[in-house]
């Protein structure tokens, strides 16, 4: 079963039993309680002799709950279905496809509500998506059918590490690993908890003591050598992967993780190798076709990325997550178009796809388009509340309200409607009547991406002054996930705007609180993140923003400490790489204190992470600039204008650099190529124009500023005719300087009043 078979999955929690409330010693209970970083947390304890005595005598498991894996005596036999079930969970999850492994479960638990086996698959995973709440659920249930269940225990475990409640979850590790010595899980799981917790050599002795018991299980092997490339030692990770292939040859998940930490390191070729053996294993393995199309691009060879993108949609699709990664490249790249495209064969795969459908919004904001843009939002919003989201007719609606938004805008010009109104679209019927509930009426990956959905809306609204409809999104949003780091960030963000650094220092602290990397072991490649919130890179926002408001204070101490701070967190088991967005503001901020060696580093390191990210090539490039580097420079922006070639920040940074080192002709031929591939771009063909008249051309002058002042109104652009104006004063035409400055004017109060900030004089 693929995950768009369904588009409006619903976890089955409520289905299950619901007996009383555990109160046997033998029994470990679980109620949920905040913990210090003011995250739910599960708690796991034993109740006293007493309760124990009373429990006993009405029957129920013995009476010491470390024992109890034993006693299955009573437990109801496995049917072949129930083992066909939990085999394509398994190799759903194997390929990389959660959302339909949850599906599977939750279907199966209908019908077999007291498999164990299901109940501590299903729990993982929705750990592993961050629904906190099904999973504490789902191990109730299944704690009360099988209290001493190693795989329930085990997840539970991770809740408390994932609250960074450790000695709690030490606690139930020792207790599992007591009962059953030799299950090598447990001390992998333990393992994982102690990498995030800090304590590296500890987990290193648990590691190495469940491969002792289990020398072919690829997930440990797999975990051990991710902690030690997020410690920096890549070469004793690269160790550690060869041995566990030799153990386990041809192993999908960890041959892809093995290829990943190469692709990290920027051996594309070994990478490339290792997803070509991982998808000869299993043809089907999704991460491996969207890596391998990963590593493509990266390598510069884009039309082999999409020459693999599309086989591996054909052989493991039709993927959304796959189609999704795609369009995200080539937006990077301006290929608006393509993306456009490849988002709505995303949401015909999988019409509920929260990234989609998120993309395929924030395209039409991007492209001008505020009604486009507003109603693509709201119709995403109707799908992920399954307001049209079903397969079928109702999923056809559905992609065509959401990906197609433009096509309604036909006749209009671009980016001219919805300018000066200052009214934001009032939420849909279900979005105004669902969203509150929506975290017990959806499934965590739908509570996900409406989650994402709102942050977007509520970024537009921002962005286009409409602070009060932001807001009402923000507590919505606040509603569904309160510790969201995107939400903390961006609270953050409005306080330190409104001067309220007490409460912006306090949002920021509270996001980066709320995600908690704990540990995981499931076939997906021995550990994952498990966080109250789906991005981890928001936390990432969060310590951007500590620092950002340690500098504004002055400190730069600490915005320096902040930024280390968010590194580090970078390193705890399974947590991945940081984000070239943050890379590149630790670099501004080393910059402005003059440290430029360390700027280019991180500049450096961030290029090689994404080496397709124009925003990293641009930045250093203005950094080698100024430090006089001016070869250096010439090929970052060279490497920037190749990854993203209409990119018009980076033509105006190459051109107008080569002008001032008086490579004239060499700027002319840039200029061209650059004017073509950005035809919209008035400052290119306005910093042309100044050059040639600077090389005494006054005609040819004049035709660059004519076709600067031909783009669309919503691209006009004031100081071209301002430089115009000067050009034909010099040249003796009062009149027409005269005339020019009063269309600048004109510009500059049309593009205010379309911001809604109303006419403000421009000074001259």
């Amino acid at each position: 079963m693929h995950a768009h078979a369904r588009p409006c999955f619903t976890p089955r929690v409520s289905s299950l039993p619901r007996g009383p409330s555990i109160s046997a010693a033998s029994i470990p209970r679980f109620r949920t309680r905040a913990s210090s970083s003011g995250t739910s947390a599960v708690e796991v304890g034993v109740l006293d002799p007493g309760e124990a005595t009373s429990s006993s005598s009405r029957g129920t498991a013995p009476a010491d709950w470390r024992d109890s894996w034993r006693e299955t005596s009573s437990l109801p036999k496995v049917t072949r279905e129930q083992v066909e079930i939990h085999r394509r969970a398994k190799a759903a999850q194997s390929q990389g496809r959660r959302h339909a492994a949850l599906v599977i479960l939750h279907d199966g638990l209908a019908r077999f509500p007291h498999d164990t086996h299901l109940l501590s698959l299903a729990a993982s995973l929705e750990a592993k998506s961050g629904n906190r709440a099904a999973a504490e659920e789902l191990l109730r249930v299944g704690l009360k059918v099988q209290p001493g269940h190693l795989a329930l225990l085990t997840t539970a475990a991770r809740l408390h590490a994932g609250a960074g409640e450790f000695d709690a979850a030490r606690e139930i590790f020792r207790a599992a690993h007591e009962a059953n010595p030799h299950q090598a899980t447990v001390l992998q799981a333990w393992a994982m908890m102690e990498a995030s917790a800090g304590n590296e050599r500890a987990a290193r002795v648990k590691f190495s003591e469940a491969l002792s018991r289990a020398p072919r299980m690829p997930h440990v092997h797999c975990a051990w050598a991710r902690m030690e490339a997020a410690l920096g030692d890549v070469q004793r990770a690269r160790e550690v992967f060869e041995e566990g292939c030799e153990a386990v040859p041809r192993h999908p998940p960890l041959l892809h993780a093995w290829a990943e930490m190469e692709a990290g390191q920027g051996r594309l070729s070994e990478a490339r190798r290792l997803l070509l053996l991982a998808l000869q294993a299993d043809p089907q393995h999704l991460p491996s076709w969207m890596s391998l199309g990963k590593v493509e691009w990266m390598a510069g060879d884009c039309a082999r990325a999409r020459m693999v993108w599309e086989q591996g949609n054909t052989t493991a699709g039709p993927a959304a997550p796959l189609l999704h990664a795609w369009a995200r490249r080539e937006l990077v790249a301006g290929g608006i178009r393509r993306a456009r495209a490849l988002l709505q064969a995303a949401l015909r795969a999988d019409p509920r796809h929260g990234p989609s459908l998120q993309a395929s919004a924030a395209l039409e904001d991007r492209s001008g388009s505020r009604d486009a843009a507003d109603a693509a939002y709201a119709a995403a919003e109707d799908v992920l509340l399954c307001g049209g989201g079903g397969s079928g007719d109702a999923g056809g609606a559905g992609v065509d309200a959401v990906a197609g938004g433009r096509s309604r805008q036909a006749g209009e010009e671009e980016g001219g409607s919805g300018r000066g109104s200052g009214e934001q679209r009032p939420p849909s019927g279900a979005g105004a009547a669902g969203a509150a509930g929506a975290s017990s009426a959806a499934d965590p990956t739908t509570v996900h991406a409406l989650v994402a959905l709102l942050h977007a809306r509520a970024q537009q609204a921002l962005r286009h002054g409409q602070r009060e409809a932001a807001e009402g999104l923000l507590s919505r949003l606040e509603a569904l996930q309160p510790g969201n780091p995107h939400l903390c960030h961006t609270r953050g963000l409005l306080a330190l705007n409104d001067g309220r650094t007490d409460d912006a220092h306090a949002a920021f602290s509270r996001g980066i609180a709320a995600v908690a990397i704990a540990t995981g072991s499931g076939r997906g490649g021995g550990g994952s993140v498990i966080a109250t919130s789906p991005h981890r890179s928001g936390s990432l926002l969060c310590f951007e923003g500590l620092a950002e408001l340690a500098a504004f204070r002055g400190d730069a101490t600490s915005a320096r400490s902040a930024f280390e701070a968010g590194l580090r967190s970078c390193s705890v088991q399974g947590g991945g790489p940081p984000t070239t967005r943050f890379l590149r503001q630790f670099a501004l901020l080393e910059k402005r204190l003059g440290c430029v060696d360390r700027a280019g580093e991180l500049y450096g390191r961030a290029a090689r992470l994404e080496p397709h990210d124009p925003k990293t090539w641009l930045q250093w490039g203005v950094l080698e600039r100024r430090r006089r580097h001016f070869e250096a420079a010439e090929g970052c922006f060279r490497r920037g204008v190749a990854a993203a070639p209409a990119h018009p920040h980076l033509w105006y940074a190459y051109c107008t650099m080569t002008w001032r080192l008086g490579k004239v002709e060499h700027a002319r031929a840039l200029f061209q190529q650059a004017t073509q591939l950005c035809p919209r771009n008035p400052p290119l063909w306005m910093e042309w124009a100044l050059m040639e008249w600077s090389q005494g051309d006054v005609p040819t002058a004049r035709r660059l500023f004519i076709c600067g002042a031909s783009v669309p109104p919503t691209f006009q652009h004031p100081p071209l005719y301002e430089a115009w104006s000067r050009m034909e004063e010099e040249a003796g035409d009062g009149e027409e300087a005269v005339r020019l400055l009063d269309t600048a004017r004109a510009v500059h109060n049309r593009k205010e009043a379309a911001r809604g900030l109303g006419a403000r004089p421009r000074n001259q």
